[in-house]
């Protein structure tokens, strides 16, 4: 249905949701008559008249024209809860100002109170009636998916608030001294150490023997000591 409904022969369709509060404030009215209708017929408290086919049917064209979120912009319901308080702050403070002498017109101050006390509570249940005939055309996979999507943000931020973290927690290159700086570079494979230099265990290396060490030219070798006798 809702693709036929795009089409051009429906376009007037586009500004249902204009339409719906002058829509709503007949059936608060309607709604008024009948039930003082029923009480002064009756003239029982337990008497009640209830129609909860407009909000249902409300809810159902909203949902088929895809203008939930063009009707929420106008804040209807909201509305007409400050115009409603609006209008009793008013008739409280003529009240106060005219005479109590004057019975018509007190009596007219209380049936205009009665009146706008009347329409407040009709809206409300109408309000109340609305929201919970919208869940029936809610889309579940809708939810889910916004569900879905405002997780998958709330993990984004905390992702990047860590890697700020980070960021800021590492020094700069320059500045941080290496680990191996002024430690002496290990000898190359092949190269002997020179002489009295320490070994790699740390330790001093033997003195070396002295048929090792080479004589100055001119100089005799020291006579051969014979070993003794047995």
């Amino acid at each position: 249905i809702k693709p036929a409904l795009k089409k051009d022969r429906f376009r007037h369709l586009q500004n249902f949701h204009i339409i719906v509060p002058p829509l709503t404030f007949n059936f608060v009215e309607k709604m008024s008559i009948e039930k003082e209708r029923i009480s002064k017929k009756s003239g029982r408290g337990e008497a009640s008249f209830t129609d909860d086919g407009f909000a249902l049917g409300l809810a159902y064209l909203l949902k088929l024209l895809d203008q939930d979120a063009a009707f929420d912009s106008l804040h209807w319901f909201n509305a007409v809860k400050d115009f409603v308080s609006e209008k009793k702050a008013a008739i409280a403070a003529q009240k106060k100002q005219r005479s109590r002498s004057d019975s018509t017109d007190m009596q007219h101050v209380q049936l205009t109170i009665k009146r706008l006390h009347n329409i407040r509570r009709e809206f409300e249940l109408l309000y109340y009636s609305f929201t919970g005939a919208r869940i029936f055309f809610s889309e579940p996979e809708s939810v889910e998916q916004k569900k879905k999507e405002e997780k998958e943000k709330e993990e984004q931020e905390k992702a990047d608030e860590k890697k700020g973290d980070e960021t800021k927690s590492e020094a700069p290159a320059g500045d941080a001294a290496s680990p191996t700086a002024g430690a002496p570079s290990p000898p190359s494979a092949g190269v002997p150490p020179p002489p009295g230099a320490p070994d790699a265990a740390g330790g001093i290396p033997p003195p070396p023997s002295l048929g090792d060490v080479p004589l100055p030219e001119g100089i005799p070798p020291p006579p051969m000591i014979p070993p003794p006798p047995m």
